[in-house]
């Protein structure tokens, strides 16, 4: 009698502890779905984060490419004003050396 009362007190305790470790695996479960669930909402934040500096860097890149082509054409414009003014200054040299020539004969 006294070891079938041992046979059953082992059984129910196999029993519970079968149960906790149930509850326990369901826990963890649990714990770990709702951090997988946190961690994938972290990511999607920053994924849209980043998507969104991306598109913030491409439009100030196209911004600063529009000025340094407005800004190469101003400088190709202050060249050529630059190389004609040297050949105007250049004429009226040759010009004044002529007459400088002319009027010491």
């Amino acid at each position: 009698a006294e070891l079938r009362e041992l046979r059953e007190a082992l059984a129910e305790s196999k029993r519970e502890s079968s149960a906790e470790l149930v509850a326990l695996e369901r826990e963890l479960k649990s714990a770990a779905d709702a951090r997988d669930k946190a961690f994938r909402a972290e990511i999607s934040s920053l994924q849209r984060t980043v998507a969104a500096r991306d598109s913030l860097v491409a439009e100030e890149r196209g911004r600063l490419d529009a000025m340094a082509a407005r800004w190469g054409a101003e400088a190709d414009e202050l060249r050529e004003a630059l190389d004609q003014s040297r050949r105007d200054c250049g004429m009226q040299r040759a010009e004044m050396q002529q007459r400088v020539a002319a009027a010491s004969q």
